[in-house]
């Protein structure tokens, strides 16, 4: 398991999981900008909640797709569905806790799986995971410092901003990988 941790990746992740978190990302600032203000700080904690537990489970089926890293994959799969679990599975509580705890929390949670994700982009995952990865970062770090209204309209310009660069980034892992079948394809001569 030790050299399982350590040992470099043969590729970056899969092109699908980049897209499917870039687009989830862009959705959430979308979501968030058109509805931002500090009545809607508990809209912002469960779309974040969303993500993450989307983000998560893609790290669970990207797993059970290839089982290299599997240790960094299903610690940052149990961070992400541990983020989102926590604001999703007791909404009533979120109402009450929002401000002081929940955001905490989730910022907490939203550090651990950005810094999970660093970890495995400089272990060979990749650009698109290092983008994910700072994207969480910043988005925890916002809900831990940062003022309510400060809070919604940063985490939707860090979603988006995010989002996009991890979508592209997703896009051009998709037609790099479509390049090498296409050669693959193609008989000697």
């Amino acid at each position: 398991m030790a050299r399982d941790l350590v040992r470099p990746l043969a590729m970056p992740v899969p092109w699908w999981l980049l897209v499917g978190e870039g687009a989830a990302a862009i959705a959430v600032a979308l979501l968030l900008l058109t509805r931002a203000g500090v009545d809607h700080l508990l809209t912002l904690l469960v779309l974040l909640a969303l993500y993450w537990l989307m983000g998560g489970v893609m790290e669970l089926v990207d797993l059970l797709a290839d089982t290299r890293r599997w240790a960094w994959k299903l610690l940052g799969a149990a961070a992400g569905i541990a983020a989102g679990l926590m604001v999703l599975r007791h909404p009533l509580w979120s109402t009450l806790l929002v401000p002081a705890v929940l955001a905490e929390g989730l910022g907490g949670f939203a550090i651990a799986v950005g810094a999970i994700r660093l970890v495995r982009a400089l272990l060979g995952g990749g650009p698109g995971l290092a983008a994910l990865g700072v994207l969480s970062l910043t988005l925890g770090l916002v809900l831990l410092i940062a003022s309510p209204r400060v809070m919604v309209w940063t985490a939707a310009l860090g979603a988006a901003v995010g989002g996009t660069a991890v979508l592209a980034i997703g896009h051009h892992h998709r037609s790099v990988e479509a390049v090498a079948r296409a050669r693959q394809r193609r008989p000697a001569g």
